[in-house]
């Protein structure tokens, strides 16, 4: 699969998407709307993290409102989040080794992730 949907409680963060592509986050957007509003009472926030598709920089992490199951992307900010949204994605592509060793990364942050590093 090229994006994970992940159901998290942190703050005000209810999903936390990876990107795990260097496809647009934007392609899979129906895909994680659907997932999302199966949870139609849900108010809050949704956080995606490009890291494959816009590298470690500032707008690897977007922040969207989420409100009643619907996904606002007028809101879409980029933030800087706390370090448990790294370590979730660094953890997912150390147990992703093929999606690693053929991201955009450069050859020393895919040794820092396999060393058990977050970036």
């Amino acid at each position: 699969m090229d994006i994970k949907i992940i159901r998290i409680d942190e703050d005000s963060i209810g999903w936390y998407v990876i990107g795990l592509t260097y496809r647009s986050i934007l392609e899979y957007f129906p895909m994680i709307q659907l997932e999302v509003e199966k949870d139609a009472f849900y108010t809050g926030s949704i956080l995606i993290d490009q890291l494959l598709s816009a590298g470690n920089g500032k707008n690897r992490f977007i922040q969207c409102t989420v409100k009643e199951g619907k996904i606002d992307l007028t809101t879409a900010k980029n933030i800087v989040p706390q370090e448990l949204f790294k370590k979730i994605t660094s953890e997912e592509l150390r147990r992703n080794r093929k999606v690693l060793d053929n991201s955009i990364l450069t050859e020393r942050q895919r040794l820092l992730i396999t060393q058990g590093c977050s970036i």
